[in-house]
C-alpha cells in the first residue's frame, strides 16, 4: 500500500463478513425500535429475532425505521410485512399481459402499536412493505416522501459469467396504488435539514438520537 509516500506491507485474511442488517433499541423504556438497512437474504432472520427480543420486553409501541433502505427482494419484505398486516393481498405485479404475481399475508400481525420511518432513500421493498401497512392502515408512516421505485427487476446470467438485469414488471400496493415516479407520502410528513438526514442515511447501524432526529421524536410522541 503506498500511503503519504511510504510503502506498506500489510498480510490480510481473505474470509466472508457477515454485516449485521438490523439493529435494536428501546426508548423510554418501552418504545422498541428496529433499522433495518436493507431486504437481503439476511434480513429477515436478523429483523425477526431482534422483534422477538423486544417482543419479549413488553414492549408498549415499535418504530420500524426504513430511512435510507434501498431496498433488496421483494419476498423477503413480503414476508417481514406479513407481521404488520392483517390477511390479504401484500401487493401484485403486472405487465403487458395482465397481472402476472401477487402475494397473500396470513393475518399473524403483533398487537402493538407500530409507526414506519420513511424518506426520499426508502425504495423500492422498503415501499412495498411502507405501502401495504398504509394501505390497510395498520400503522403510520412518519418521515418524507419516499424514493418512488414501483418496479420489479430480474438478472439473467450469460454463459460468460456476465449478466444483465432487465425491468419486466410494475407492482402495485393493496389497493392498487403505482408508486413508481411518485412514492409514498407519509401520513404525518416531518422534514430534516439536507446534513441531519445525510448523517442518518449515511450510519444504517447507529442509533439516532431526538436530540437531532426530529422524525424520530414524531414517531415516538405518535406512539406515546
Amino acid at each position: 500500500v503506498l500511503r503519504d509516500g511510504k510503502e506498506l506491507e500489510f498480510t490480510v485474511e481473505r474470509r466472508t463478513l457477515r454485516i449485521q442488517l438490523a439493529v435494536s433499541h428501546i426508548f423510554n423504556d418501552s418504545i422498541g425500535y428496529i433499522r433495518l438497512r436493507s431486504f437481503q437474504i439476511a434480513a429477515k432472520d436478523d429483523f425477526e429475532k431482534l422483534l422477538d427480543e423486544l417482543l419479549e420486553q413488553n414492549i408498549t409501541g415499535l418504530i420500524i425505521d426504513l430511512r435510507g433502505n434501498g431496498g433488496g427482494y421483494k419476498d423477503i419484505a413480503v414476508q417481514l410485512v406479513d407481521h404488520f398486516i392483517p390477511k390479504g393481498c401484500v401487493y401484485s405485479a403486472i405487465n403487458n399481459k395482465g397481472i402476472v404475481d401477487s402475494d397473500t399475508s396470513s393475518g399473524n400481525m403483533i398487537d402493538i402499536p407500530f409507526v414506519i420511518l420513511v424518506d426520499g432513500n426508502s425504495a423500492s421493498a422498503s415501499e412495498l412493505f411502507a405501502g401495504a401497512i398504509q394501505d390497510y392502515g395498520s400503522g403510520l408512516l412518519i418521515g418524507s416522501q419516499t424514493f418512488g421505485k414501483g418496479i420489479v427487476q430480474y438478472t439473467r446470467v450469460l454463459g460468460d459469467g456476465s449478466y444483465y438485469q432487465y425491468t419486466a414488471e410494475t407492482w402495485l400496493t393493496p389497493n392498487g396504488r403505482s408508486i413508481h415516479g411518485v412514492g409514498l407520502t407519509p401520513d404525518i410528513v416531518v422534514e430534516l435539514d439536507d446534513d441531519v438526514a445525510y448523517y442518518i442515511d449515511t450510519h444504517p447501524t447507529t442509533i439516532p438520537s431526538t436530540e437531532y432526529d426530529k422524525q424520530l421524536e414524531a414517531a415516538i410522541n405518535a406512539l406515546s
